[in-house]
């Protein structure tokens, strides 16, 4: 699954693991002020949902960004965008990523400046728990409450630790030519000194 965008709107686009085109899988219509783009596509860990960032470009007027957290139902025979966190112009939500059990959403607040999008160089840290069926949904919080500015960072993978070969010492070969060694030779026997 990726995402394309246009001069009429966004879409998802499905291929197969060999590159094969599968068409279509959803698509946004841009407003006739706006530009949409689909961004940031993290599965569920149960695959049957998406949560992504669709970022608007306002080009009429004054040029202006904000970008809007998003889930997608991924095994509904329609699908639709659902709206979880709406910005304001000039804010963006973006970088979703899963809890392991599928029930709350993490992803960064940052300012979304004119010239360069939705950028990430600063920004907040905030989670969504989302609600159950039926149930009203909570309001997104920050993740620290001690309201210090954070950002996400990625994990490194570990090092993986090369053992070393092992190299047995090879062998001297003997010089056939060589004979014994010295050091097999019997000792040759010192004359005695004569007393005078």
């Amino acid at each position: 699954m990726g995402a394309l965008a246009g001069e009429n709107g966004a879409a998802l686009w499905r291929w197969d693991a060999a590159g094969n085109d599968l068409g279509e899988f959803l698509s946004v219509a841009n407003p006739d002020d706006t530009m949409y783009s689909l961004h940031d596509l993290a599965w569920s860990p149960d695959g049957r949902q998406m949560a992504l960032s669709r970022k608007a470009w306002g080009w009429w007027g004054d040029e202006q960004y904000r970008a809007d957290l998003m889930v997608l139902a991924v095994d509904s025979e329609e699908p639709e965008l659902r709206m979880l966190v709406e910005s304001e112009w000039g804010s963006g939500a973006a970088h979703p990523t899963w809890t392991e059990d599928g029930g709350t959403i993490y992803y960064q607040v940052a300012p979304a400046d004119a010239g360069n999008g939705c950028a990430a160089a600063r920004g907040d840290i905030w989670r969504l728990r989302l609600a159950a069926e039926g149930e009203e949904q909570p309001a997104p919080e920050p993740w620290r409450s001690d309201q210090r500015s954070s950002l996400p960072v990625v994990r490194p993978l570990p090092t993986p630790t090369v053992a070393p070969t092992p190299t047995a010492e090879a062998p001297v070969p003997e010089d056939p030519e060589a004979g014994e060694s010295a050091a097999d030779e019997p000792e040759a026997e010192q004359p005695a000194a004569e007393n005078s």
